[in-house]
């Protein structure tokens, strides 16, 4: 999300605006081919969500582990707390 973020930031801070027209690009399928599952928070937009993004709505925690033994020591380590 971070390099996102930055992506925007410094396409919309560059110098010739001839070139680099910030209401020009895709915002939406920006978002998507950095991976974004959810569309960040950045003050040069107001909170506005392109068109062109939808959203995900999905639990990280409910994630399954590849590896069966790293996630059960994760179960251990939460019964424990």
């Amino acid at each position: 999300m971070r390099a996102f973020v930055s992506y925007f930031k410094s396409y919309s801070k560059y110098e010739c605006k001839l070139i680099l027209k910030t209401k020009n690009l895709d915002l939406g399928q920006t978002a998507l081919s950095y991976g974004l599952l959810k569309f960040p928070k950045i003050s040069e937009l107001w909170g506005k969500k392109p068109e062109s993004f939808e959203e995900v709505e999905i639990d990280i925690n409910e994630l399954p582990y590849k590896v069966r033994s790293q996630y059960a020591e994760l179960l251990i380590q939460n019964r424990n707390l």
